[in-house]
């Protein structure tokens, strides 16, 4: 019967327990018995004469009583022997089977709380997840994950038995906002191996938000993630190291759980050496242009006369994805008229845009007038639940989705107007809709498609460069490309020449126009289609908000940053040869390199060098469809690979 209970009671607590107390082990062979596993370990070592502490030695826990948290808490807080065991297990460094392999969770557990956390986008309450723990032992298992992965991480900056002049180049990107400061990095070390992620998140509220403040918050979260097995989850238990290094063997990475292998402690750094690396390998440091992270990063690197903690800072760049978001607010903002088109069919407070998105029934209404829409009118095959522009104000960037929606479906949204300025005449909405529909005309609508595709080109401009990895060698050719395509789509010296009378939503708002059309106020397009005088004024609009983007892109992206001159690396071909060879000055860019980073070498000679093994690198990219700084990698890769060979023949 005593048997029966205790099973019963372990079936309903022994998973707590064996979380709380990683060292309680136990048998049923042939009769229940359980005790210390640490306690067990030391006792064959030192002896122990002690009857009273002999039941956690022997096993001579064997009932219920026995088995209660508070008598096992008594022992593990209250008994010398257990502490000098835990003690002694630390110091060695050996893990008993019971401690390190027994008692971590399983991988399914592992796997199954990533699946809950970003499938169902659950939070961790005081119930947990179902099937595997309560809060606290889930909290602690994404601890174990977290701290996997730092493990990883910091490999990067630990140097191996053979490593010869190791070195580490490490960037670092930072964005505050909402009191938050989130630190992501990238980093290459002599090993050719390259890592990014994220780094850490630091809480500003009680700090505040000024230069000194994110100059030490961004030192601390540095020290933070080079100190190993900090801030662990519900620590209070002195739980073994042991039982941890071993919950440690599964991390995430691009949303899969990956198997890893433990790092040996020989070849792990001291926490002060691995600070000592980390923060003498941040290079670069990139933010946004709030002047406080600007500032904040220049007191890093000395500049305010104080102590550097990043002595070997030589660039400071500001954020390219953030500043090529600032070419259609800048210069559509120049021009009135590409401003009240803007504003009156996406942005404004009573524009077509916000009645849809924040209206249901008028959503419900553009939904069934876009899938009565024609076939002959039809650029896109339309979802069946295709209800709104996708709106969202936050995001000056996203105006690409609303507009592009507006041209593809620009008769459901007239008829959606026509309908609202009829159901609520007298109201709000309905004003507002009866407006909108007196102001539109087929020129406002083309020069809104005209729009679309600058915002489209811009977003795509955008997200080319929002990348933690984006080669830098290409930077140059991209800001290029980008102008060059906005300059053939708008800048064109006659109409037959416009590309964007040829194709994307321009092409296809002229098309649309070209079909007879009424509204209640009068015939809105006919069969004569646009005038060739209001196309020639549209695009008169757009070749000078292309200028206007010209000098952004000048200010923003300027030749003389020193990101720039990684262009001299590019080895990969260009569609346009001339382009290559009229922007890239190799010499002047190694030599703008090495002023940056003190290099001593012979610019000549490294030209000449680079050169020879161009033709190398380049087959390497080609043939294995990697960008230039990846050909290059397998390049030096395959050289250090054939040396070594020469040194051990």
């Amino acid at each position: 019967m005593a048997s029966s209970c205790v099973k019963c009671f372990l079936q309903k607590s022994g998973e707590k327990l064996r979380t709380s107390f990683p060292w309680l082990t136990y048998s049923w062979s042939p009769t229940f018995k359980a005790g210390c596993t640490l306690c067990q370990a030391w006792a064959k070592e030192a002896g122990c004469a002690s009857t009273r502490k002999r039941q956690f030695i022997d096993l001579g826990l064997t009932t219920v009583a026995s088995l209660r948290p508070s008598r096992l808490q008594r022992h593990e807080s209250q008994s010398e022997f257990h502490k000098k065991a835990l003690e002694m297990h630390e110091h060695s460094g050996r893990q008993t089977s019971d401690v390190s392999s027994k008692h971590h969770p399983p991988q399914l557990e592992f796997q199954e709380l990533v699946r809950v956390l970003r499938e169902e986008r659950k939070t961790l309450g005081r119930a947990g997840v179902s099937g595997i723990g309560w809060q606290k032992k889930c909290r602690q298992m994404l601890w174990c994950l977290a701290e996997s992965s730092r493990e990883q991480k910091r490999v990067l900056w630990t140097p191996r038995r053979l490593d010869k002049n190791f070195t580490v180049s490490c960037t670092i990107m930072q964005d505050a906002r909402r009191n938050k400061l989130r630190l992501r990095y990238v980093a290459a070390n002599s090993r050719m191996e390259i890592r990014s992620g994220y780094l850490c998140t630091v809480d500003m509220c009680d700090a505040g938000m000024d230069s000194s403040a994110i100059r030490k918050a961004t030192v601390s979260a540095l020290r933070q993630f080079a100190t190993p097995k900090a801030d662990i989850a519900y620590n209070t238990h002195h739980h073994p190291v042991g039982a941890i290094d071993e919950s440690c063997q599964f991390f995430i990475r691009c949303g899969q759980l990956l198997n890893i292998l433990t790092i040996s402690r020989s070849n792990q750094s001291s926490p002060e050496q691995l600070c000592s690396s980390l923060l003498d390998s941040v290079e670069a440091f990139v933010s946004d242009a709030a002047y406080d992270e600007v500032k904040a990063a220049r007191l890093l690197r000395g500049n305010g006369g104080d102590f550097a903690e990043l002595k070997n800072l030589r660039i400071l760049t500001r954020d390219k994805p953030h500043a090529s978001r600032r070419n259609l607010s800048r210069g559509w903002a120049t021009d009135a008229f590409l401003n009240e088109v803007s504003e009156r069919f996406i942005f404004g407070q009573k524009s077509p845009a916000r009645l849809i998105e924040y209206s249901p029934m008028f959503s419900a209404v553009f939904q069934q007038r876009v899938q009565q829409l024609e076939d002959s009118l039809r650029a896109v095959k339309s979802h069946p639940k295709l209800g709104d522009l996708r709106f969202a104000p936050h995001r000056f960037d996203s105006c690409a989705r609303p507009c592009g929606r507006a041209c593809l479906f620009l008769h459901p949204l007239l008829l959606t107007m026509v309908q609202v300025a009829k159901d609520r005449k007298g109201k709000e909405e309905g004003q507002a809709a009866a407006d909108f529909l007196s102001w539109v005309t087929p020129e406002r609508c083309l020069q809104l498609a005209m729009q679309a595709d600058a915002a489209e080109e811009n977003l795509t401009f955008t997200r080319s460069l929002d990348r933690e990895v984006f080669p830098l060698e290409d930077l140059t050719f991209t800001v290029a490309g980008f102008r060059d395509r906005l300059e053939a789509l708008f800048a064109a010296d006659s109409l037959d020449e416009a590309v964007c009378l040829k194709t994307g939503y321009t092409a296809h708002m002229l098309r649309l126009l070209r079909q007879p059309f009424m509204l209640p106020s009068g015939s809105f397009s006919s069969a004569q289609g646009v005038p060739a005088g209001v196309v020639k004024r549209c695009l008169g609009r757009m070749a000078n908000w292309t200028l206007v983007v010209r000098k952004t892109l000048e200010a923003e992206f300027p030749v003389f940053e020193t990101i720039q001159s990684f262009g001299a690396f590019k080895v990969t071909p260009t569609i346009d040869n001339r382009m290559s060879q009229a922007s890239l000055d190799r010499v002047a860019q190694f030599g703008h390199l090495v002023d940056v980073f003190r290099i001593a070498v012979d610019l000549d000679n490294v030209d000449a060098e680079f050169m020879r093994l161009r033709h190398i690198a380049m087959r390497f990219a080609s043939q294995q469809g990697l960008s230039s700084g990846q050909g290059i990698d397998s390049l030096m890769f395959s050289w250090q690979y054939f040396k070594l060979s020469l040194d051990q023949e």
